[in-house]
């Protein structure tokens, strides 16, 4: 049986691959080229922000790191006068070094108590954007697009949905590694039983300020990616609701698995594009839909293919009997 399998998996990812990198040449419509460059936003958003989730902390604070890339971009280009590919990374970093005095700051806070801190520090983060003009008040910021690179003029959709899928790609890359590596199993352990993960060597307080530390750094490198592709970045962008729908894509696609922010972004991201009436209506039914999925999939969307086959083995087991 496994003989028949391995062929399935090795074709599996080039198809997935060529599909991807053709993607851009089927879809005419810039609309829904569009819509596949923002779930591949929220793919990095979501995948990230599971990272602290696997370790058991329930965070809800990661438009803060969004807001941080995507203003740290803006205004390491407008002020100090950097090119995007500079302040790019550099913006990821500034994510991440509040992220490391976030996280040592709250290392030995568990639970709701962290939750809660969370939420309070996408406020204390948004409000601090609004009440410093320096960093742009109420008004909306401008953002130009990336300077040329490798020939690359940005000019159109295509580069930037080609420029998400590398950040995807490496994102889940990274985080792909760092889960099936003892690094991983630490934070499995901690999620299981905090105390017990102490008792057996494992410096929570590390794993902790590392997670959160790597989680922003994703975070802040899609917020810089975001401030240029939108070209007008205001704080209305970064709100709770923003955290929490991060959140909503990797419950709904399923926290178990690497997969399931990238089923649940896909999923949130064009489940309003199928859904008919009004904005209202439609409000209405996307509600729904999501406590349809929690409801029935408690383990998220990618557990389906696992619930049909125990729905058809029972079948197949009935008739058999």
């Amino acid at each position: 049986m496994a003989v028949n399998e391995t062929p399935h998996k090795n074709i599996l990812f080039p198809l997935i691959a060529i599909l991807l990198l053709g993607l851009p040449w089927v879809l005419q419509s810039a609309y829904s080229l569009h819509l596949m460059i923002m779930v591949g936003l929220m793919v990095v958003l979501a995948a990230s922000n599971r990272l602290v989730l696997v370790s058991g902390a329930w965070f809800m604070g990661h438009a803060a790191f969004y807001a941080i890339g995507a203003y740290g971009v803006v205004l390491l280009r407008s002020k100090a006068g950097l090119d995007y590919w500079t302040a790019l990374p550099l913006a990821g970093l500034m994510a991440s070094l509040v992220a490391f005095v976030l996280g040592y700051a709250t290392s030995r806070v568990r639970g709701i108590p962290f939750a809660i801190i969370s939420v309070a520090f996408v406020e204390v983060v948004r409000l601090t954007i609004i009440k410093i003009k320096w960093l742009g008040g109420h008004k909306a910021l401008t953002s130009p697009p990336p300077e040329p690179l490798l020939g690359i003029d940005f000019s159109s959709k295509i580069e930037y949905y080609y420029f998400i899928l590398f950040l995807v790609l490496i994102t889940l890359f990274i985080l792909y590694l760092i889960e099936n590596s003892p690094a991983g199993a630490a934070l499995k352990t901690m999620a299981a039983n905090e105390e017990l993960a102490e008792s057996l060597g494992i410096n929570t307080t590390r794993y902790k300020v590392f997670t959160l530390t790597l989680c922003a750094f994703f975070g802040g490198m899609a917020g810089g990616f975001y401030a240029p592709y939108v070209a007008v970045t205001g704080p209305t962008s970064f709100t709770l609701n923003t955290s929490i729908l991060i959140l909503f894509n990797v419950v709904v696609g399923g926290m178990g698995s690497l997969w399931g922010p990238v089923v649940g972004a896909v999923f949130l991201t064009l489940l309003p594009e199928v859904l008919p009436g009004q904005a209202g209506i439609q409000n209405i039914l996307y509600a729904g839909v999501v406590l349809a999925v929690l409801f029935f999939l408690p383990r998220g969307i990618v557990d389906l293919p696992n619930r049909i086959r125990l729905a058809a083995g029972r079948r197949k087991g009935g008739k058999l009997a």
